[in-house]
């Protein structure tokens, strides 16, 4: 088991009020990584990963400010690229905690916050 999971666990039973919940959370999440979702198919393919299982294994969740949940992905060629739902960031980063911070501070990099970055026909 990688380490920190039993810690995570953990607190995911205290946020969650009982194991009971927290293991219906899980199932739950267990659920949605089973659906393939064509976004996220095509963005594993951009950044050389097999499938969209390998882009989210490559990937570390995080939250900004507002509380919204954005990805950073280590890709196959090293660098790290941040990514939630609506927005892939353009710029690469060479650590974790840059591109951490490109979504914590928004318009540091000058981009905005919420712009449509995914490439025309990327939505299907």
């Amino acid at each position: 088991m990688p380490k920190g999971v039993e810690r995570t666990a953990q607190v995911l039973v205290h946020e969650a009020g009982s194991v009971r919940k927290a293991k219906k959370a899980i199932d739950a999440a267990a659920e949605m990584e089973g659906h393939s979702e064509f976004r996220e198919d095509q963005l594993a393919i951009r950044l050389g990963f097999p499938s969209r299982k390998e882009l989210l294994a490559a990937s570390k969740p995080a939250f900004d400010d507002a509380g919204e949940r954005w990805w950073a992905t280590r890709a196959t060629d090293g660098s790290w690229v941040v990514w939630n739902e609506h927005v892939i960031k353009s710029n690469k980063f060479a650590t974790i905690e840059e591109a951490k911070e490109s979504f914590l501070k928004p318009h540091a990099d000058g981009e905005p916050a919420r712009s449509d970055a995914f490439p025309e026909g990327f939505n299907g």
